[in-house]
Parts: C-alpha cells; sequence; structure tokens
C-alpha cells in the first residue's frame, strides 16, 4: 500500500481498503508506506517496496498521483505481474488504465453527487432537522473495459 497517512480521507480510504481486505484471507498487506500523496515519492517508495516484496503482486495507491509514481516505479523494474489500483479517476490515470498498463482500476468519487448530497444536509439541519453524523456517499470503479464503453 503506498499512503498518506496524516489525510482524514486517506486514513479513511485505507480503513475502507483494509476492512474489504480482510474478507479474502488470501490476500495480505506486506508493507504499507507514506508517499505523502506526491508522484516522486511514490516512485521512490514502491521502488523500496518491490525490493523488499519480491513476490508482490498488487499494489492500492491512495490518489493517482501516487498510483502514477507506482506505475513508473513498477515499469522500471520490468515486473509484469504487479496490479495497481488507485483512487480518484484522474485524466492521466484514466489514459494509462485505458492503455492496458499495470495500473488496472481506480476507484473513484462522484463530486456533484456530494456536492448535492452536502448541501441537502446543510439545509436539512438550518431548518432544524436532524441530521445523521455519518452520510456515506458512493464511490464506484473504473477498469479498462468501463472506459471502453464510455469512449463509445
Amino acid at each position: 500500500m503506498v499512503n498518506h497517512p496524516v489525510v482524514q480521507s486517506v486514513q479513511d480510504r485505507v480503513k475502507g481498503f483494509k476492512q474489504a481486505i480482510a474478507r479474502y484471507p488470501g490476500i495480505k498487506i506486506v508493507d504499507d508506506q507514506a508517499a505523502e500523496g506526491k508522484r516522486d515519492v511514490a516512485v521512490t517508495v514502491t521502488e523500496n517496496i518491490l525490493q523488499k516484496h519480491a513476490k508482490l503482486n498488487g499494489i492500492f495507491a491512495i490518489n493517482d498521483s501516487t498510483a502514477l509514481g507506482a506505475l513508473a516505479a513498477v515499469d522500471q523494474s520490468g515486473r509484469k505481474d504487479v496490479v495497481i489500483v488507485g483512487y480518484d479517476g484522474d485524466p492521466e490515470a484514466r489514459a494509462k488504465i485505458l492503455a492496458g498498463t499495470a495500473l488496472k482500476a481506480d476507484a473513484v468519487q462522484y463530486p456533484r453527487e456530494i456536492g448535492r448530497t452536502t448541501a441537502n444536509v446543510v439545509a436539512d439541519y438550518l431548518e432544524g432537522k436532524k441530521v445523521p453524523a455519518y452520510v456515506p456517499v458512493k464511490v464506484g470503479l473504473i477498469d479498462q473495459a468501463s472506459l471502453k464503453k464510455e469512449a463509445r
């Protein structure tokens, strides 16, 4: 995992990732290193992870900057057996996913829906209605197949 543990939203992403992975006993998280959310730091962090874990077959990167840094390190290593999943769905990451690189997928958020939900909750609060302490938001996944379908 290429992480940035000082940011609350990243802490939440990582917590959710770990909760989901826990349901699959055959998958083990072997490393968790901070890359400050930055591509250049993620390159170095991923190089270290790849050297330390020869049998590593997957990387979860907490945003597309770190996913693209991890991709650069994986490409430089020549490894063809490592799958990377990022987060955000930035245009460059989408292009790399579509091109069939080691970056295979991205978790994506829906900002309009988040904004609409936030506005509704704030409006309810201002009207004196009781609002929940926690409001889940929809997250999706894009991969090569969904991007090809989207391009049609």
